[in-house]
């Protein structure tokens, strides 16, 4: 680590020692200072719990440049506002409790669980009784409004990374209190289903959006 750490000191201290200044002439530019307002309220369109645990994220509110009426995404759209979708994240979301308390149980991988904690908070943006939270450090930390203005982009990998850590190991422990193996074998099965059907417009040539396919 101290290797690689010296290996980039040629432009890690300069930009270090020149950080203030060129924060403020960011923060001032006309460009910035007419898309952060507009990116931030996008960000947090999508900043409720329930957004977060379904992957939801300000990709879906991209529109199409060429008509500027239809969303890139629409038919991901569609899909993560179906009840079907909001029943997968809940089952993800109870499994990952689980997988949790297993944690917390067996005094084990606290770095995940506090991954996963700091990342639902900094990703929940308009979610009552935590909100509060990205509220103070954008309105006081100016560097972390700048950096931070799409969320999603930035704090979303490392969330679902230890997220879906969570909810291996709260199916591990489900199969490890449940001794039957055709109850497991039920348990991986309705995972996979779910997975594949959660992602159902990939498979219709929607994988981002529909002017990509090859």
């Amino acid at each position: 680590l101290s290797s690689l750490l010296i290996s980039q000191l040629y432009w890690l201290l300069p930009y270090i020692v020149n950080f203030p200044t060129t924060l403020q002439k960011v923060s001032t530019t006309t460009i910035n200072m007419l898309a952060s307002p507009e990116v931030t309220l996008n960000n947090r369109e999508y900043g409720t719990l329930v957004d977060v645990i379904s992957g939801k994220g300000v990709y879906l509110s991209f529109l199409d440049t060429d008509t500027l009426q239809d969303f890139v995404m629409n038919p991901w759209i569609i899909e993560t506002q179906s009840k079907t979708f909001l029943i997968h994240a809940v089952i993800f979301c109870i499994l990952c409790l689980i997988g949790l308390f297993s944690q917390i149980k067996n005094f084990k991988n606290y770095g995940f669980i506090i991954i996963t904690a700091l990342f639902l908070i900094l990703l929940a943006t308009r979610q009552p009784g935590i909100q509060f939270i990205t509220a103070f450090l954008e309105n006081h930390i100016p560097a972390y409004s700048q950096a931070y203005r799409f969320t999603f982009t930035k704090f979303s990998l490392a969330f679902f990374f230890a997220y879906t850590f969570l909810i291996a190991q709260g199916l591990l422990y489900l199969q490890k209190t449940v001794k039957s193996n055709y109850i497991n074998t039920f348990f991986a099965l309705m995972i996979v289903v779910i997975c594949l059907v959660s992602i159902a417009p990939a498979f219709t040539g929607n994988f981002f959006y529909k002017k990509l396919q090859v």
